[in-house]
């Protein structure tokens, strides 16, 4: 996803993606910046189902958000990394998001506790 607006807390987001596709969910990273303490305005959310993107794509594709007064469009990009692994790989080897945005990735899964 991107265009989030700067204020949105990774509970904040996942409310919003909650409403309409909980449990559909098992990964969420929402790239912090914490010396300006808000997000970097993007967000990876992975899907338990192939199936369940394009409803997902229709809702939040062209959006506006509901909060902070935001003029923002989100937009549903797709990604050439997929999968839990893969997002966490991709957070582990790339130096912007270890060093400048710490990260801290939230696993939805059953039985998976947050990280």
């Amino acid at each position: 996803m991107r265009n989030i607006p700067n204020k949105y807390s990774q509970k904040l987001l996942l409310e919003a993606l909650e409403q309409n596709h909980g449990g559909k969910i098992d990964l969420l990273y929402l790239p912090i910046d914490f010396k300006n303490k808000c997000n970097v305005g993007y967000a990876f959310v992975n899907f338990i189902s192939p199936a369940d993107i394009p409803p997902f794509y229709e809702e939040f594709n062209h959006r506006l958000w509901d909060r902070f007064n935001s003029n923002k469009e989100s937009l549903g990009v797709g990604a050439g990394v997929v999968g839990v692994g893969g997002v966490v790989g991709v957070g582990l080897a790339c130096g912007t998001a270890s060093t400048r945005y710490p990260f801290r990735l939230r696993a939805l899964q059953q039985g998976t506790p947050p990280c």
